[in-house]
């Protein structure tokens, strides 16, 4: 069943939407990155692909990062809600226990949201690398505050790092989408609701700094819109980031593994 998920969803239409949504987002925000430049001026050195690439990805003009969460949900967040309302489900449950169904479940969306992020930053990677020079990198101090050391000296390897944090936030997200659609059977919740609380946990957060003074800079700075992009203008150590999707991926799985056995139990899964 595994293996088989993780290919539905990966081909499947709403993944290729969120493709393009993720494509047409990115050039929309390159283009307003070099509106923002003085590349008229002949003294300016031209950013390399690299400062693109990263400056998308936040901080600063980007806004990529603002709408990642909402691709990712866009393309995994029907999958399990689909099976719920449907036959596919209760004969799920036929063949392996809710234990199983669901451990399953997370693994290989989890596992798909990965890939698809995955594969899709690397594909704007590699596109960036060729429309774009990769030489000399521009005042990176003044761009780049986290793993700063890493962008100076190999560009490439902070780039597949900021790639592997997107995807770890792929996978938060779209676990989260799952224990939403465990309580909401409606397909249009499920999609936008984690980004809504996304949006709304971190605008409450960020307030933080305003109620605790400097004590609640470090809530701002570990707010989820902040750690999905704007990381990049604090200066963490690399190990940070995905050290925290990590443990909320941890966390979101316990939670979600739980809530759906709970609901099983009590005979409120399978009830149309």
């Amino acid at each position: 069943m595994l293996k088989e998920d993780i290919k539905r969803f990966l081909f499947s239409k709403n993944a290729v939407i969120a493709f393009i949504m993720y494509f047409a987002i990115s050039i929309l925000n390159i283009y307003f990155v070099r509106s923002e430049l003085p590349l008229s001026n002949p003294s300016y050195m031209q950013p390399c692909a690299f400062d693109y690439f990263v400056m998308i990805q936040g901080g600063g003009s980007g806004f990529l990062f603002v709408l990642l969460p909402l691709i990712v949900t866009l393309s995994t967040g029907d999958l399990f809600i689909k099976e719920r309302t449907t036959s596919i489900l209760s004969y799920s449950l036929t063949r392996v226990s809710e234990k199983k169904y669901i451990v399953n479940k997370i693994t290989s969306i989890g596992i798909g949201s990965f890939l698809f992020l995955l594969f899709t930053e690397l594909i704007l990677l590699f596109v960036i690398m060729v429309i774009f020079p990769t030489g000399n990198l521009v005042s990176p101090n003044e761009n780049v505050y986290y793993a700063v050391g890493l962008f100076i000296n190999y560009p490439v390897l902070y780039c597949l790092l900021i790639v592997i944090n997107s995807s770890l936030m792929a996978v938060f997200f779209s676990i989260f989408s799952i224990m939403i659609s465990i309580y909401i059977k409606n397909i249009y919740a499920s999609l936008i609701l984690p980004y809504v609380a996304f949006i709304g946990i971190s605008q409450i957060l960020m307030a933080f700094p305003m109620i605790l003074g400097e004590k609640g800079i470090m809530i701002y700075n570990l707010t989820p819109l902040v750690m999905t992009g704007d990381y990049i203008t604090n200066s963490f150590e690399w190990f940070i980031v995905p050290a925290y999707w990590i443990v909320l991926i941890f966390i979101i799985f316990i939670i979600t593994k739980s809530c759906f056995i709970s609901q099983f139990k009590n005979e409120k899964i399978l009830l149309h």
